[in-house]
């Protein structure tokens, strides 16, 4: 009787063990995360604004492909799903950009999270130049600057003359797109 219970204490021992350090091996990564994370940020000096790592929260390893949309990460087998942390703002999730975290290749891949657009208007106009057609979007907003506009894939250009987003796309391009 004595014997089983110190077999029985000596397996449960073992499993203990093994959960601890699984756990230690996957917390050691979500550490890499936030540090290659943190890197990433220390080395963007092209931004308008400065990131910090202090203002996202890692939210887990990435298990469904799906959450990949918008990151432009090929999976293959140097990239794998066990190794993707998510890093989401703490604040403003809705507007701030996400980041994905490759903890096996030391790669950041960003995804740009943008407002949702108010109310708009779009007129088109033509072009001077040829094979292209002028659009102009014009916001509901107090503040239309503060957006980011694209038409059919063109990021248009905020003109505080017209108080509107203006660019040159396609004149194939149809003309009941959403603006995004």
């Amino acid at each position: 009787m004595k014997k089983k219970a110190i077999i029985i204490g000596c397996a449960v021992a073992v499993v203990a063990i093994a959960v601890l350090l699984v756990l230690g091996f996957m917390n050691s990564d979500a550490n890499r995360a936030s540090k290659i994370l943190e890197q990433y940020f220390a080395e963007q000096t092209d931004r308008e604004e400065a990131l910090s790592i202090n203002d996202y929260e890692n939210t887990g390893i990435v298990t469904d492909e799906a959450a990949l949309e918008g990151f432009e990460i090929t999976l293959s087998d140097s990239v794998k799903l066990e190794k993707l942390y998510l890093f989401t703002a703490k604040a403003e999730p809705e507007t701030k950009s996400q980041f994905i975290v490759d903890v096996q290749n030391e790669t950041v891949y960003e995804k740009e999270v943008r407002k949702p657009l108010p109310n708009s208007t779009v007129k088109f106009y033509q072009s001077l130049v040829p094979g292209s057609k002028t659009v102009v979007i014009t916001l509901e907003a107090e503040n239309p600057q503060d957006y980011k506009v694209s038409y059919g894939g063109v990021e248009l250009t905020f003109n505080p003359e017209f108080n509107a987003f203006v660019g040159d796309v396609l004149a194939t391009t149809p003309e009941d797109l959403k603006p995004e």
